[in-house]
């Protein structure tokens, strides 16, 4: 992988350099917080609901809810103005995934892409949000 100084380095996670900018690292640490819905969906929270009137419902990419830069963006879009949510949508995860949701850390398109597909299937797109969205 490639760091923003163009120099090839190891990765904690597929997706991420471990030199990445800050928005990319997998090491951030979240200001929002995991809230449970009555229904029992999960997602994270950052921002305040009482002060911001404008909100983005952020979807996660295949790594799930709380891979390496997704929180950081939110909580950076939390920063600007807005209440983020970040639904946890990919359950059952792959594996154990990132945090209960999505493809596992350590999962490569190289190595792992055999699975990829299958996984995939259980998540039909119509219906997706029911029930996790209120």
């Amino acid at each position: 992988a490639l760091s923003s100084s163009g120099l090839i380095s190891e990765t904690n996670m597929s997706c991420c350099p471990a030199t990445a900018e800050k928005f990319l690292a997998a090491t951030y640490i979240p200001k929002g917080e995991c809230l449970t819905l009555s229904s029992g969906a999960e997602h994270y929270q950052t921002g305040s609901a009482a002060e911001n009137k404008k909100a983005i419902l952020l979807i996660p990419d295949v790594w799930g809810w709380n891979s390496g830069h997704t929180r950081n963006i939110a909580d950076m879009l939390a920063d600007a103005g807005y209440l983020v949510m970040i639904p946890k949508l990919m359950v059952p995860p792959l594996e154990g995934g990132t945090d209960g949701d999505g493809l596992y850390p350590s999962f490569t398109f190289e190595a792992d892409g055999a699975k990829f597909p299958g996984f995939m299937k259980q998540f039909p797109w119509e219906g997706a949000l029911d029930g996790r969205i209120t």
